[in-house]
């Protein structure tokens, strides 16, 4: 008998890992659900279920095949979400764990994947790191918890406006750093999932191209 997996899509769970005290979970409508379906097609099989509601639930319960549950991202409010429809909620580590890796600083640590980037934890650092010339002319500047080109601003020269600035300083006040790299144009973009299972064996799925704007947010596969 096929196992099949009911989603949980919280795609904005970079805002619950920024600001996990002011988060609050926003409801997904029919019609979002569709549209998030029809985006990742390819990464969903034809019988998996995109929770929404608890019609939902039911029917997967109801149904005569086994299933499994996941989150886009097992963060406390997803996990209370799918408890709250019913459903055992998915194995996952501890919320410092997930924070912590999916903090851009994890990733600067592992090394730079563009030459010129760096990750800068105080606005002195930020502005030292800017006197020096992007390659390219133009900087890129990530928050340390962003998905889907969100909480990014672009300079040139190295030149900090008012909105900017304060867009930096307001993350290093939080304590959390910077991402700077060089702007460059895109032309094309992919993905490569995996899914590290609690015995510790690794599951990698095929490299998949991406839709993407020209800012990087995601627009299907």
């Amino acid at each position: 008998m096929a196992t099949r997996i009911a989603w949980l899509l919280n795609l904005d769970a970079d805002r619950e890992l920024h600001d996990p005290v002011s988060y609050r979970a926003s409801r997904i409508d029919a019609a979002r659900i569709a549209e998030l379906r029809a985006g990742i097609a390819d990464l969903i099989a034809a019988d998996d279920v995109v929770l929404g509601d608890d019609a939902d639930a039911a029917a997967l319960v109801a149904s005569d095949t086994a299933f499994t549950v996941q989150a886009f991202c097992p963060t406390p409010s997803a996990l209370a979400r799918i408890q709250a429809l019913g459903l055992p909620a998915p194995h996952a580590p501890a919320f410092s764990v997930l924070r912590a890796v999916n903090d851009r600083s994890f990733c600067a640590a592992l090394g730079h994947g563009l030459a010129g980037s760096c990750f800068a934890r105080d606005m002195n650092a930020l502005d030292a790191h800017l006197k020096q010339p992007s390659p390219t002319g133009i900087h890129v500047i990530k928050r340390a918890f962003s998905f889907a080109g969100r909480e990014q601003r672009r300079i040139t020269d190295g030149v900090l406006d008012d909105s900017t600035r304060g867009f930096c300083e307001r993350s290093v006040g939080r304590g959390e750093g910077l991402q700077v790299e060089p702007w460059v144009e895109r032309l094309a973009d992919f993905s490569r999932h995996g899914y590290l299972t609690r015995k510790g064996a690794l599951l990698i799925g095929a490299t998949r191209e991406q839709r993407c704007d020209a800012f990087g947010r995601f627009l299907g596969m």
